[in-house]
């Protein structure tokens, strides 16, 4: 083996470290062999062999010093009681630290009591005395109605669980809204105030002058059978913002569980798609909000009201409007210089526009620190928002002009009216208080079900997680999160309205020759209409008794070039065309005499469609709801 270049030490390395192995080795049998394995103990020196018999003579010895001392009786019986060592003997010491060293004839003091103040946002209040327990009041009985509208592309597989709900292709929805209005300002002012036995008002600091909505829910009662059933609450829609699920252990959450939940609820983006959540886009944005949806209606009450109500009517429909108005103006002008607005009168939070991007929105409330949330405004669905609001506020300026111009002509018509128009808008200001809407969706309703509904808030509590700042009787008020503020009232009874409808458009009972249809047992003309792909369509049939109602067919007023055939079929049939009491011969020969009895082919219900009423009927698509 060639060594040139390799040290000395390289080469026997191996020898080395054995031999400093061998050398260590040795010295330890030397050392071990040389030392005695004696020990000193005291004065004696003890070996290996002697520690057994050294150990136990000193055990014996300190036995034979116990057994001459006599226990003290006091240790003695608190052995006997069980007593831990530790305590024996301080019985003296901790009657002298108990006992009183002030005098045995105490000073005598005024008649009061004595107590220290600590200062507050709201002033200085009482250490040990009560705070108020607000009772926030209730949402107002709800307003509920239906929309029917396409889910934009993409949306069903974006949202996990809506694919369950929307199982067809198109993704035709009809849902319902539940809303109902919540009166901040007196629930605000309910925290501020002393009780009526001298409570305390709450500290600002803690509720900030504004309501932590934590949850919405949306009670659901359905008729059956000529009964309501029992209340259920109903879920959220797939994708909504919710800390639902969280507050169920909120018994069990702390003062860390409550900062991160309202760390969310005060951003005003999030608490609005808690209480004003938006909807899914849609292909149409058919919905609208609970403002419109009210306009609406009233309106339709206008409408009905007889001639000589009516001039009363319509000035109290625009006293009513111009005040709500009025407020959106102002809003919306605190908004533009930056302030935010007063919180809690949220504007819309959106039905889903056009396209992938959602519905216009609406402006949120947010604002000043007095309402939900607070922060600033909110956003609008898309756009420049900034530019949407100031196009808003013309708009709502327009508006108020023409209004203005409106209920002077009533005026000049009648001067008497002007000192009523000021007291009738002096009562339309109470009625309309510092209000914010509140809403859910119902998007698991059956079409055709009646249904009614009533809503619960769930708010923070602002006492929570403040038991050392409250006397003993009211600290258990600390121990939960969450308020929850009284259920509104039952809303009226809604029928879900089915996607495929018929309506009658003409009735001719038998025994009128020809026009009584071929076989002489009276004819119909049935409207059937379907909403489809985002559209309502329609198609007429002219029906005998025993004809189904429906089939296969092109829309009236399209063609097989246009489009294809739709599925108008129905699971009705026509038992019998009955001629109306009463009815002139005129209105028999002209289809208005009749009524048309329809039965379901899956069950034994029979309803009656009568032509007078359903010719007068707005057709879906006309309305704004749907």
């Amino acid at each position: 083996m060639k060594t040139k270049g390799i040290t000395i030490w390289e080469q026997r390395a191996e020898f080395f470290v054995l031999g400093i192995v061998l050398a260590v080795l040795v010295f330890y049998l030397v050392g071990q062999l040389t030392s005695p394995n004696i020990k000193e103990v005291g004065a004696d020196q003890v070996g290996p062999g002697d520690w057994h018999e050294k150990l136990s003579e000193s055990a014996s010895s300190i036995k034979r010093g116990q057994d001459l001392k006599d226990v003290p009786p006091s240790v003695s019986a608190a052995i006997e009681q069980g007593q831990k060592s530790s305590s024996i003997g301080l019985e003296d010491f901790r009657s002298k630290l108990l006992a009183s060293v002030g005098p045995n004839t105490p000073a005598t003091l005024p008649g009061y009591r004595v107590v220290p103040q600590i200062s507050g946002a709201n002033g200085d209040f009482a250490a040990n005395a009560k705070f108020v327990v607000p009772n926030l009041p209730a949402p107002s009985k709800p307003v509920v109605y239906q929309t029917f509208d396409l889910l934009a592309q993409g949306v069903v597989e974006q949202h996990e669980g809506l694919e369950e709900i929307v199982v067809q292709d198109p993704h035709d929805l009809t849902w319902l809204t539940v809303a109902t209005e919540f009166n901040v300002a007196e629930a605000i002012r309910r925290f501020s105030e002393a009780g009526p036995d001298g409570e305390q008002p709450l500290p600002s600091r803690w509720h900030g002058d504004r309501i932590d909505l934590l949850d919405v829910r949306v009670e659901r009662s359905e008729l059956v059978d000529g009964s309501w059933s029992e209340p259920e609450v109903i879920a959220v829609i797939p994708g909504q913002v919710s800390f639902r699920e969280r507050l169920e252990s909120h018994e069990s959450m702390d003062a860390s569980d409550r900062d991160e939940i309202l760390a969310s609820v005060i951003d005003p983006m999030t608490s609005r798609q808690i209480y004003q959540p938006d909807f899914y886009p849609t292909s149409s944005g058919n919905w609208i909000l609970p403002d419109e949806f009210m306009e609406i209606d009233a309106q339709a009450d206008l409408d009905e009201a007889s001639p000589d109500d009516k001039k009363a009517a319509r000035r109290r429909f625009l006293l009513r409007r111009l005040k709500k108005l009025e407020r959106d103006r102002d809003e919306l002008n605190e908004q533009i210089n930056g302030s935010g607005g007063s919180g809690g009168l949220a504007g819309g939070g959106g039905g889903g526009g056009p396209g992938p991007g959602g519905g216009g929105g609406g402006d949120a409330g947010g604002g000043n620190g007095r309402g939900f949330g607070g922060g600033p405004g909110g956003s609008t669905g898309g756009g420049n928002a900034a530019e949407n609001r100031k196009k808003k506020l013309e708009k709502i300026k327009d508006e108020i002009a023409d209004i203005q111009k409106e209920l002077d002509e009533y005026q000049q018509d009648d001067p008497v009216v002007d000192e009523t128009d000021e007291t009738q808008s002096d009562e339309m200001e109470e009625a309309l208080p510092e209000t914010s809407w509140i809403w859910g969706y119902d998007i698991n309703a059956t079409p055709g079900s009646t249904y009614r509904y009533r809503v619960k808030l769930v708010v923070y509590n602002p006492l929570f997680a403040r038991k050392l700042s409250l006397v003993e009787e009211q600290q258990h008020l600390a121990e939960s999160l969450l308020t929850v503020v009284d259920s509104s009232e039952w809303s009226d009874p809604i029928m879900m309205e089915p996607p495929l409808q018929i309506m009658a458009v003409r009735a001719v009972p038998s025994g009128l020759a020809e026009i009584s249809g071929r076989l002489g047992y009276g004819e119909a003309t049935a409207e059937v209409l379907r909403f489809h792909s985002g559209e309502w369509w329609s198609r007429k049939f002219t029906v005998q008794p025993g004809d189904l109602i429906g089939r296969l067919e092109v829309p009236d007023g399209e063609s097989t070039e246009d489009m294809d055939p739709l599925d108008f079929s129905t699971s009705w049939y026509v038992v019998d065309v009955v001629p109306r009491m009463g009815a002139s011969r005129s209105d028999t020969r002209l289809g208005k005499g009749a009524l048309v009895l329809i039965q379901n082919m899956d069950g034994d219900q029979i309803l009656r469609i009568d032509p007078l009423v359903d010719n007068r009927k707005p057709r879906p698509g006309d309305e704004a709801m749907f």
